[in-house]
C-alpha cells in the first residue's frame, strides 16, 4: 500500500509538472532532468521501503522496487512529452 502510494503520488506531481504550462514540451530537457531527480529519491526511498519490508515467500531486493517504482514514474512522462510534442508539430503545421 505504501509502494503504490508513493508512487502514485509522483507519478501524478511528474504528469501535473509536465502539463502545466506545456512545461514537456517546451522545455523537455528540464522536464526531463526534474521527473528523473523526483523519481531517483523517489525510487530509492520506496525501493528501500517496500524491499526490507516485503515478505510474500518471493525474494525481491530493494534495488528492483527502486527501478520499478523509477520506471514507473519516468515512462509516463516520457510518453507525455512526446504527445504533447507531437501536439505542438500538428498546431505548427496547421497554422501555417
Amino acid at each position: 500500500m505504501i509502494y503504490v502510494l508513493i508512487t502514485g503520488i509522483t507519478l501524478i506531481c511528474a504528469l501535473i509538472l509536465g502539463i502545466r504550462k506545456n512545461y514537456a514540451s517546451v522545455s523537455p530537457k528540464k522536464y526531463i532532468l526534474a521527473v528523473c531527480g523526483s523519481a531517483v529519491i523517489t525510487s530509492i526511498v520506496a525501493g528501500l521501503i517496500i524491499g526490507t519490508a516485503y515478505s510474500h515467500g518471493l525474494d525481491f531486493t530493494w534495488w528492483m522496487f527502486s527501478i520499478l517504482s523509477f520506471l514507473i514514474v519516468v515512462l509516463p512522462a516520457l510518453v507525455l512529452m512526446g504527445i504533447l510534442r507531437f501536439r505542438m508539430l500538428l498546431l505548427r503545421k496547421y497554422k501555417s
